[in-house]
């Protein structure tokens, strides 16, 4: 049970480490994006300070009421996301504290077969180690090509909505440029 807890712990790892590297480069992302809007209504909030006619105002008002809902947006789209990098950074860190039980766990049984093996009087070692060991081989084979299939579907999900969003993108362009 010990070691299927293990494994399990290995798997969700591997993949708690593609989620952590994904949410970190977006929190990157969002850090710009929230100083970029922090700027923006920075740079409104001179201009609404600086202008004395009252017509030009009401324009800008608005637009600082947007920009500062932006802003407020990414604020908050930030923390959300900084906090989800957190509870994966300690989730991770459970499972690596799990994992490095690993080795205690097969010298602890590695030492269980050879005290039964000794009781029996015989001093070779048990074939059930051997069945063991090789069963675990077998089970890290499979478990590598499950790994590296998820690690595909990651992959291929991340390229899916990215050209999702290139394509919103392309499409808000090409109306940008058909109407200006």
């Amino acid at each position: 049970n010990q070691l299927t807890s293990i494994k399990l712990a290995e798997k969700r790892i591997i993949l708690l480490e593609h989620q952590l590297d994904d949410a970190l480069h977006d929190l990157k992302s969002l850090n710009l994006l929230v100083d970029k809007e922090y700027s923006d209504v920075k740079k409104l909030e001179k201009m609404a300070s600086g202008l004395l006619f009252k017509q030009f105002l009401g324009d800008v008002d608005k637009k600082l009421d947007k920009e500062r809902e932006e802003y407020l947006h990414a604020v908050l789209k930030y923390d959300d996301l900084s906090n989800k990098v957190k509870i994966m950074q300690y989730e991770k860190d459970i499972l690596a504290t799990k994992i490095s039980k690993k080795q205690a766990l097969y010298d602890e049984l590695e030492k269980h077969i050879k005290h039964s093996a000794f009781q029996s009087d015989v001093t070779e070692k048990h074939p059930l180690y051997d069945a063991i060991k090789n069963f675990d081989a077998q089970i890290q084979k499979f478990e590598q090509l499950k790994v590296e299939i998820e690690e595909a579907t990651i992959a291929a999900n991340n390229l899916k909505n990215y050209l999702i969003i290139a394509g919103k993108n392309l499409s808000a362009f090409d109306n940008l440029s058909n109407n200006g």
